[in-house]
């Protein structure tokens, strides 16, 4: 959740015309793909993945379309869609005293999007024997438009999760929108020279 608040802001302060790089030193498509996937598809068509071509003598490999998130209650159970995680759990791992509540956790933004076309093959993934280096992603995305994300706590919650706060809507959070915060001797933390 805390990534795609992130590519989101990101992409909100971003010019119209710009580029934006999304990369992560993981190879987790929950942490990449899906991210990109929930961020692009958010903003109606404002932004388009790219192929990053300044870099196509790097080796890699391209974004993945598919994957499937592993059922953290039963080993060796995964699921290709949100719609496919039983509501709850099979009375096996029920009676081994856990919680009945298999989608707790779960969002449908960390499965793959339903619209295949949105190039998530444009990305690159970066595996350690490709470049003698760490395994990490990137993507490019260009705005083409003006963005408008719904508030997070509606786009990024499932009826399973609890709200979300707006991170740029929180003052406490953003200390640049606190004139008073720039104020010599206001602050009443420690060591911020209030007397």
């Amino acid at each position: 959740i805390l990534q795609v608040a992130l590519l989101r802001r990101s992409a909100e302060v971003t010019r119209e015309g710009g580029n934006l790089v999304y990369s992560t030193c993981s190879l987790n498509p929950v942490e990449n793909e899906a991210v990109v996937a929930a961020v692009v598809a958010a903003a109606g068509g404002a932004l388009e993945i790219c192929s990053p071509e300044a870099v196509q003598r790097f080796r890699s490999r391209p974004g993945l379309t598919s994957w499937q998130i592993p059922d953290m209650n039963v080993e060796g159970v995964f699921y290709p869609t949100y719609d496919e995680v039983p509501e709850t759990k099979p009375e096996k791992a029920a009676s081994r005293g856990r919680e009945r509540f298999s989608r707790r956790g779960l969002q449908r933004s960390m499965f793959p999007p339903e619209d295949a076309s949105m190039g998530l093959e444009k990305c690159m993934r970066v595996l350690p024997q490709d470049q003698d280096t760490g395994g990490f992603f990137v993507a490019l995305l260009r705005k083409v438009g003006p963005v408008h994300f719904p508030s997070a706590s509606s786009s990024l919650a499932h009826d399973d999760a609890p709200a979300l706060s707006d991170p740029a809507s929180d003052p406490v959070s953003d200390p640049v929108s606190d004139p008073a915060s720039d104020a010599p001797g206001d602050s009443d933390a420690p060591g911020g020279g209030g007397g």
